[in-house]
């Protein structure tokens, strides 16, 4: 049985915003209560990848859980998942979806910015290592987090993530109207150091090159639109986004990619 969406929604209550930064994208319950309802898009199509690569049990790594709504998901539908975040430093803020998570039979691992190399040489290796919606918060290079990702990933086995497409429909008309396609310069130039906003977004040849850097094969990458899903009501503006999407899916919000790791290239 898959979560209903409503069970994390009504956790929310458990989440206490006032622990986290705000200016580091750790918004109210609000805010996030919307990103709940639009995510049940991202792990509908992780589940899809998940199965178009045969993949239908077994162990799965999920890092940077959050709310878990990936994990629980994943859990319900028979694999075997372990969830990694900074819980600790969080605080106590997600409490609430911790133990949420544990009471499902996901294996949580809470750690710190400082303490998670040491977490991670402990996991050992699985079926499917998942990262969704966290390469765009890598500073400088991503190359050191792609190739721990990969190193936990048993022989034959997958790695996917998901992330924002710079070159979605909004940001085209953001360019076009001379706007910033960034996020908020105050709060980044208020966060505290490091910021853990957006430091790069990337197009789809970029996420399946840097696959290919860390030695995936078969890469697999797909669009998809979530966004229009926090609104309660569509306008003409999202009509023609949603026709645009239609008609070339490079414009959608959200690139999911895949490879597997540990197969020779082809003779």
């Amino acid at each position: 049985m898959l979560p209903d969406t409503t069970e994390l929604i009504d956790l929310l209550p458990t989440y206490d915003a006032s622990r986290m930064d705000p200016r580091n994208g750790y918004l109210d319950a609000t805010f996030f209560a919307g990103y709940l309802k639009q995510s049940v898009i991202r792990v509908y199509h992780c589940v899809r990848q998940l199965r178009e690569a045969g993949l239908t049990r077994g162990s799965v790594l999920d890092v940077g859980s959050l709310f878990g709504q990936f994990a629980v998901t994943l859990k319900r539908l028979g694999y075997d998942v372990t969830a990694v975040d900074r819980y600790d430093t969080y605080q106590g803020a997600l409490d609430g979806y911790v133990d949420f998570m544990k009471g499902e039979g996901v294996t949580v691992v809470s750690t710190t910015r400082a303490g998670e190399s040491e977490s991670f040489a402990r996991l050992g290796s699985f079926d499917a290592v998942l990262s969704m919606a966290v390469i765009e918060h890598i500073a400088h290079t991503p190359r050191p987090f792609l190739e721990m990702l990969v190193s936990h990933v048993a022989p034959g086995g997958l790695v996917m993530l998901d992330t924002p497409n710079v070159a979605r429909y909004w940001n085209r008309r953001r360019l076009a109207a001379g706007e910033t396609i960034h996020q908020s310069i105050e709060k980044q130039y208020y966060a505290d150091i490091p910021y853990e906003g957006h430091h790069r977004e990337y197009t789809r040849s970029e996420m399946t090159w840097m696959l290919e850097q860390v030695g995936c094969r078969n890469i697999r990458s797909r669009f998809f639109d979530y966004n229009l899903l926090q609104f309660a009501d569509l306008w003409p503006d999202h009509r023609d986004a949603l026709l645009a999407m239609t008609l070339d899916p490079a414009l959608a919000d959200t690139i999911l990619v895949s490879g597997t790791v540990g197969v020779p290239p082809a003779a």
